[in-house]
């Protein structure tokens, strides 16, 4: 995520349309949904990677709900500075459209 917050900062600085959001929206996709629905696991040793400086995750840490709940926190995050750099586009309604389909399935897909 932290790769495409980049490429966000160089899209918005230089102008250049940097095509991000399928690969930002990658959490939110129906394929991982199952991963979000299924029953978290307790945290054993109380102390979750920073996401920050993370390059790759414990598997133990990825089930839990903490890391499930920094993913979903994280992609939004990177999400929301993709749109707000695009947003004087013109073609910004038409690229909202399948961002805004993709995130309203995830919403009514998942449970917890």
């Amino acid at each position: 995520m932290k790769c495409f917050e980049l490429l966000t900062l160089v899209n918005a600085k230089t102008g250049q349309f940097v095509p991000a959001a399928q690969y930002i929206m990658q959490p939110f996709d129906s394929v991982n949904m199952n991963f979000f629905n299924a029953k978290p696991k307790p945290l054993s040793d109380k102390l979750i990677p920073e996401t920050i400086v993370s390059l790759k995750i414990a598997k133990k840490h990825l089930e839990t709900q903490e890391m499930k709940d920094r993913i979903i926190k994280d992609a939004i995050e990177a999400l929301t500075l993709y749109l707000a750099a695009n947003s004087a586009m013109l073609a910004f309604p038409e690229m909202m459209v399948p961002i805004s389909v993709m995130l309203a399935k995830f919403k009514k897909g998942t449970t917890n």
